[in-house]
């Protein structure tokens, strides 16, 4: 019997934070070697992506690429409305906590909407091979790339998160790659 989608959070989020910090931090410099395989990377400009918390793969070591190869990033910004934007994030741009406690770029910072984003790297609990997400249940990244004209909707994870199948909402987004320490995966049904 498959879990429900809590349980299943609670069960992947457990097995994510048990991996050590070094084990984090070689997987997160992994899994950068791979983004030059995405296929839309030479011509993307804009890229979304998350600042790491609970065990998520972190994506310091992404930014920092990003960075090198000329791209301009951005945020996740949670407004007053639980909606979701996405601001610039310069490398001395002024950050500050949100109510669920993660940082984001302060009100001043540009907005960039989801539909001129050119990928938007997304974190997940759990994924599957073909391209299903489960988030933490807030579905905030599935409102704000609904129907839009999506950027490539990739997901940063540990190849530990991967499951076989993950039961999909008709609100779900699914992932067009999935990016591990070990390979850069390409979804399909």
């Amino acid at each position: 019997m498959t879990p429900d989608k809590p349980e299943l959070r609670r069960q992947m989020r457990q097995r994510r934070r048990a991996l050590g910090v070094a084990v984090r931090q070689n997987a997160a410099k992994a899994a950068a070697q791979h983004i030059h395989k995405l296929p839309s990377w030479s011509r993307a400009q804009r890229v979304a992506l998350y600042l790491a918390q609970d065990g998520e793969l972190d994506t310091a070591v992404l930014a920092e690429v990003c960075r090198k190869d000329g791209k301009q990033l951005y945020l996740p910004v949670i407004d007053s409305s639980a909606s979701m934007q996405f601001a610039a994030w310069a490398e001395d741009t002024a950050l500050e906590i949100n109510r669920y406690g993660i940082e984001q770029p302060n009100r001043s910072a540009e907005r960039c909407a989801p539909e001129n984003l050119d990928i938007a790297i997304v974190p997940l609990v759990a994924w599957d091979a073909s391209g299903g997400r489960l988030g933490m249940g807030g579905g905030f990244y599935d409102r704000a790339f609904a129907d839009i004209d999506r950027p490539v909707m990739l997901g940063a994870a540990f190849e530990i998160q991967q499951l076989r199948r993950i039961e999909r909402d008709v609100w779900d987004i699914p992932l067009d790659f999935v990016l591990t320490e070990s390979d850069l995966y390409q979804c399909h049904d």
